[in-house]
């Protein structure tokens, strides 16, 4: 085989190994989301069982109840961000979770952290990752720093 094919065929293989890479991360996401979905489902029957126990039981009075109807995911991002806020730099992705976690937020799946990344790369509008030294940071602050750059530096 001439070199040129070897090449041809490495660069083929490659392709192929980085499509199978993303297809086992897509199906990584889905199952989360399923899983997601079946939690969510499971606390707005919980609710509708608390409610339905509430109505029989005499409210304290002054005292409000505030039901969330946010998803899992939803709640698992907001405090991903609440996080890197409050630490005020990227972080890797283990250390977000394992901060995240510990503010008694779950997350599903047979890989946790693998399932916030996933869900990190559905809200590239809210999260960035750094290819080359992985740390994810908010969006939010490529913003400001672009517009605190001197309009001479923007050309």
């Amino acid at each position: 085989m001439s070199d040129d094919a070897v090449e041809i065929a490495k660069a083929k293989i490659a392709q192929y190994e980085a499509e199978i890479k993303r297809l086992e991360q897509f199906i990584e996401m889905a199952n989360s989301l399923l899983e997601d979905r079946t939690m969510f489902e499971r606390y707005k029957a919980e609710q509708k069982d608390n409610t339905a126990t509430a109505k029989q039981i005499e409210p304290l009075s002054g005292v409000r109840i505030i039901a969330s109807s946010s998803s899992p995911t939803e709640l698992i991002l907001k405090e991903a961000a609440d996080v890197l806020r409050q630490e005020g730099k990227p972080m890797l992705a283990a250390d977000i979770f394992d901060k995240v976690t510990r503010r008694g937020v779950k997350i599903a799946g047979m890989n946790p952290k693998g399932n916030l990344t996933a869900k990190f790369s559905l809200k590239r509008e809210v999260f960035i990752l750094d290819k080359e030294t992985k740390l994810w940071s908010l969006a939010e602050w490529s913003k400001d720093k672009t517009q605190e750059a001197s309009p001479d530096l923007l050309g």
